[in-house]
């Protein structure tokens, strides 16, 4: 058997023990950057996501056919919040097929929907190629319907 040069086998070890850290500590945290299942926590309803601007990353539960949830960025434009999505990210299917989903910033859980919109000015900050969502919160749409099963806009939610 070849000798363990010492040197390699302590960056080997440091390694290990810096993952295995980092994933432990950050699990403790509610910080987990692996997808996972249904969030757990407090639910609450909202008007708007305007307070999301104050967070870095959200939680988002996809509802396939079964719950499914990933870490990514806020980001708000015009007191409003949005997703982006690579085309063949598996939330990303789940999320076609039914765009109920559930937001998770800080410690609260919140129902939404995702609509995907097309309007340049909210696209124009994500990198090309990727699909743009509005997370609109469930409680304003309490009474609506979606007209389509991809809507282009926000727009193309009405009232029943």
């Amino acid at each position: 058997m070849p000798a363990i040069d010492k040197k390699c086998l302590s960056s080997m070890i440091e390694r290990s023990c810096f993952i295995t850290l980092t994933l432990a500590l950050g699990a403790c945290a509610g910080l987990n950057p692996l997808p996972g299942g249904a969030l757990t926590g407090c639910e609450k309803t909202t008007d708007n996501f305007a307070f999301a601007k104050s967070a870095t990353l959200l939680r988002l539960e996809t509802r396939g056919e079964a719950p499914y949830s990933v870490w990514l960025k806020v980001t708000s434009i015009e007191d409003r919040l949005f997703i982006d999505a690579a085309p063949k990210r598996r939330w990303h299917d789940a999320l076609k097929s039914n765009p109920n989903i559930r937001v998770g910033i800080s410690d609260k859980i919140y129902p939404a929907l995702a609509v995907r919109t097309q309007e340049p000015r909210f696209i124009k900050p994500f990198l090309s190629g990727r699909i743009i969502y509005e997370v609109l919160p469930k409680n304003v749409l309490s009474g609506f319907s979606v007209q389509c099963a991809n809507p282009s806009r926000a727009d193309s939610i009405r009232t029943d």
